[in-house]
């Protein structure tokens, strides 16, 4: 991928298996691709209980799972994965 055209798409997680397809599959993919972009998609998963990394992975996300609860650690382990 080249990054100067790659869109990140980060989404913070936590038991969200019943909302992260709608979300997920909200994303104008293919009006993206068709207008050059690369697209990457991370799922933030803060530990979920349910199936939302399945249901993540499934749709295509990248999933990393940060252990720690809150927003916060999520931001950070956002912007680390990014890009790769």
């Amino acid at each position: 991928m080249e990054h100067q055209n790659l869109i990140s798409v980060i989404i913070p997680a936590l038991n969200e298996e019943l909302g992260i397809k709608k979300t997920l599959l909200g994303i104008p993919k293919k009006e993206l691709s068709d207008q050059g972009y690369d697209l990457e998609i991370l799922v933030i998963d803060g530990n979920s209980d349910d199936r939302t990394r399945y249901v993540a992975e499934k749709l295509g996300a990248k999933v990393i799972i940060e252990r720690r609860k809150g927003y916060g650690p999520t931001r950070g382990k956002r912007l680390h994965n990014s890009y790769t």
